[in-house]
């Protein structure tokens, strides 16, 4: 045991320890740890649903309408939040504005679902597309538009406001 300790100690750790710190699977990492509440106030409410609203019909006829309404706040748009969330992240570890890349990443993933034709009109984005479905695609649009927005930024394409405009910051 204590050689494979001292294997683990040599050879693993180094190796495990460069993974760990390189920028983009750190922010995926952060990522999902940011929002990790909104994760399990998601799964307390399928839990809630799917254990006293079986067991005890009337209080699952009560509850079964707002558990429904947070599931949709929190697990139906998942991989919305994921998307900002790594944006937000990978621009931080270059020292950029966030917030701006956090939305241009959800800007763009929007950008790259499939829009239907129902009903409502051109424009229906289907949530399955929303939910964990879409947190693959999100990572992935997520670190390109980040990418694309930093090295846009850091080239000088900046949008200057009139002096009349406050500050962000």
């Amino acid at each position: 045991m204590k050689g494979f300790m001292k294997w683990m100690e040599e050879k693993f750790v180094p190796v495990a320890g460069k993974i760990g710190s390189q920028r983009h699977l750190a922010a995926i990492r952060d990522g999902f740890v940011g929002i990790m509440p909104i994760v399990l106030a998601g799964t307390f409410v399928v839990l809630l649903n799917n254990t006293i609203g079986v067991w005890i019909p009337a209080i699952g006829n009560i509850l079964g309408p707002i558990n429904g309404n947070v599931w949709w706040g929190t697990l139906a748009i998942l991989g919305l939040l994921v998307t900002f969330s790594i944006g937000y992240n990978l621009a931080k570890s270059y020292g950029e504005d966030g917030l701006v890349a956090g939305l241009v990443s959800v800007a763009a993933f929007i950008t790259t679902l499939p829009q239907a034709h129902g009903d409502a009109g051109w424009g229906y984005i289907h949530w399955g597309f929303l939910n964990a479905g879409g947190i693959f695609t999100g990572m992935i649009v997520a670190i390109i538009g980040t990418e694309i927005y930093v090295k846009l930024t850091k080239r000088g394409l900046i949008i200057k406001m009139p002096d009349t405009v406050p500050p962000l910051e």
